[in-house]
């Protein structure tokens, strides 16, 4: 699988995050819309063989898994990237945070430590490989002040 398929899914699941609405009724509606679209998208990435996909295509499909809170699909998909390619994933700015948000949200056993390390370990990765994406970067600075306070991590 190319890299050109990895960008223009990336591409075509970053459109279909957003939404818009201006009163709670229309932002829930435009969100639910948003949720329909990624699930095609990853309906789309997961009819791709498995060994036809590459790295990127897969932390695409972890992104998508993650937009419509189906963490435990994304924590597989994580931990199968793991198996396949240890290294490249203990120094994947990414797949540190999606693993940490996936361990903090998981649905019946959050891992409120483990999680904090990979946030840890994602900000270092951000600084060291100047990793542009502020949200994310934001998000996991929060959850490393906040985690020890609200846990006792």
């Amino acid at each position: 699988m190319s890299n050109q398929t990895s960008n223009d899914f990336q591409s075509r699941l970053t459109e279909a995050q957003g939404f818009t609405g201006s009163t709670p009724e229309e932002i829930s509606k435009s969100l639910e819309l948003s949720r329909e679209k990624v699930r095609g998208i990853i309906d789309e990435i997961k009819n791709i063989p498995e060994n036809e996909r590459d790295y990127e295509l897969n932390i695409v499909l972890v992104k998508a898994y993650v937009h419509v809170n189906n963490i435990i699909d994304a924590m597989v998909a994580l931990v199968d990237l793991s198996v396949s390619d240890k290294e490249r994933c203990d120094n994947d700015p990414l797949w540190n945070y999606y693993m940490g948000h996936c361990l903090l949200s998981h649905p019946k056993k959050p891992k409120y430590d483990t999680a904090y390390n990979y946030f840890v370990k994602f900000l270092e990765l951000a600084e060291e490989k100047q990793f542009d994406d502020e949200f994310l970067v934001a998000s996991a600075q929060a959850m490393v002040r906040n985690i020890p306070m609200m846990y006792g991590v």
